[in-house]
C-alpha cells in the first residue's frame, strides 16, 4: 500500500519527531549529546577524549567539530572559562 499511495511510515516517523522536538532527530540527537559532554566536562575528571566516547561521538576531534559548531567554542575553551 504505501508504494502505491506513495506513504513511508519512516518519513512519518520523522516528521511526528520534527512535530514533537521542533527539529530534525539528528540535530536534536547531536544537541542532546552536547549537553551531555557540557555536563561531563563541568565535572573535570574526564579527558576530551573520554567525554566524546562517554557521548557517543566516534573521537574527541568528532566532540570538538560539533560542539564548535553548536555552542561557538571549542569544548576545551569552554571547560576553561569554566574554571575561571
Amino acid at each position: 500500500m504505501g508504494f502505491v499511495s506513495g506513504y513511508n511510515e519512516a518519513q512519518s516517523d520523522d516528521t511526528q519527531q520534527i512535530k514533537v522536538v521542533g527539529m530534525p532527530a539528528h540535530k536534536w540527537l547531536l544537541s542532546r549529546r552536547i549537553e551531555l559532554a557540557k555536563e561531563k566536562l563541568r565535572d573535570g575528571r574526564s579527558s576530551l577524549s573520554d567525554v566524546a566516547l562517554a557521548c557517543g561521538f566516534s573521537d574527541q576531534s568528532h566532540l570538538t567539530r560539533i560542539f564548535s559548531r553548536l555552542v561557538s567554542i571549542t569544548p576545551g575553551a569552554w571547560r576553561r572559562v569554566l574554571d575561571e
